[in-house]
């Protein structure tokens, strides 16, 4: 998850008040000397591009993301690529990153509906599901890769290791451990009293403070380590499965006759495993900048004392809505990963397309 403000206050897992924080933390211009700042046109401009950002692209890129994001989860689950190793987990995947476009879908439209959050337990149930979705998405994307480490580096142990059931099990747990480690934001979380419509409650602000280390450790620093390491050794094996299916000239015939008695790779289980890998790198490439730009914010703080020149809260402010934006960006951008990257999933979704065009068309002739 990302931050929003992470100078003043323990972080809050979502951009509950775009409007009002715009409002508060922009508008140096109006407290500061220029010379603090920025030039006065430039300030205006970067305000007005993140208001642009906050309000206009963030809810496109989550309609578009829940458009795409539905659309992969009915493939994963009513097509036969829900045969597929790690579909369950693909599935999930897709299921939690849905709910969390949906969240700050939700909380973007406070642009326009600031009534919004006045709604009873509204910022308690939108921390919560940013919280546990973050949380879910992330080791979704471990235990998947994990699972195509097993299939590519010890095929033959597939079977005993992993298994339809088994994953069902584990993305079962795995949701039940994140609501119980996330149920705190219920009652940490209130409503603000100083224009903000959500705030950390000042009597668990320590609480909240440790946490944000805590949740930074769950959420990206145990699942980026373990993802770049399973990904290098995937991407390892199968640049030696290329180099031995090259010597073989490329005769897929003599090819699975020689890594069925050796007990490595099959070529189908190359091409599965290549969406796999671009999914979780992109899951890296688009979490990490959120991630540096707090840690940086962090260091800055603690090496600055908290003394913070108004020029530079400004420019780590507009750096880190950038780095939301790609944040955000991830949640909504699986589907055309998986279209460029999967024969089998374009398969399944033109299938798909043409056998409700003959739905259509069966049902218009019969009514007719």
């Amino acid at each position: 998850m990302t931050s929003i403000l992470v100078f003043d206050t323990p972080y809050v897992p979502i951009n509950l008040s775009v409007p009002a924080w715009l409002i508060s933390a922009l508008n140096y211009s109006n407290t500061a000397h220029p010379s603090q700042v920025n030039d006065s046109q430039v300030t205006e401009v970067f305000k007005a591009a993140i208001d642009a950002l906050n309000s206009y692209a963030v809810p496109v890129i989550c309609v578009l993301g829940i458009i795409g994001d539905i659309t992969s989860f009915l493939v994963f689950v009513c097509t036969s690529f829900r045969y597929q190793p790690c579909s369950q987990y693909l599935a999930a995947l897709t299921f939690v990153d849905t709910l969390f476009l949906f969240s700050q879908l939700i909380s973007s439209m406070m642009t326009f509906f600031p009534a919004l959050a006045l709604a009873p337990g509204y910022c308690n149930v939108m921390v919560y599901m940013s919280y546990v979705c973050s949380f879910l998405s992330a080791w979704y994307v471990v235990f998947m890769m994990i699972e195509r480490y097993i299939a590519v580096c010890h095929p033959f142990r597939t079977s005993a290791i992993s298994n339809k059931k088994k994953s069902i099990v584990l993305v079962a747990a795995m949701m039940v451990l994140s609501l119980m480690l996330y149920s705190h934001s219920v009652f940490t979380t209130s409503k603000s009293t100083q224009g903000n419509p959500c705030e950390v409650s000042r009597d668990y602000y320590d609480f909240i403070s440790i946490f944000t280390y805590v949740d930074a450790i769950l959420v990206f620093v145990i699942p980026f380590l373990a993802i770049v390491c399973l990904n290098l050794r995937i991407i390892f094996t199968v640049r030696k499965f290329r180099l031995q299916h090259n010597r073989l000239n490329h005769s897929i015939r003599r090819l699975q006759r020689y890594h069925n008695a050796d007990k490595t790779l099959s070529l189908a289980q190359v091409r599965s495993t290549k969406m796999l890998v671009w999914v979780s790198s992109i899951f890296i490439l688009l979490h990490l900048p959120s991630y540096v730009a707090r840690l940086y914010g962090l260091v800055l703080q603690k090496l600055q004392g908290g003394n913070i020149s108004e020029s530079s809260r400004f420019r780590f402010m507009v750096a880190q809505h950038i780095c939301q934006f790609l944040y955000y960006l991830n949640f909504a951008i699986d589907f055309i990963v998986y279209v460029m990257s999967s024969n089998n999933f374009r398969r399944n979704v033109s299938r798909s397309v043409k056998n409700i065009r003959q739905c259509k068309f069966q049902c218009h002739c019969e009514y007719k």
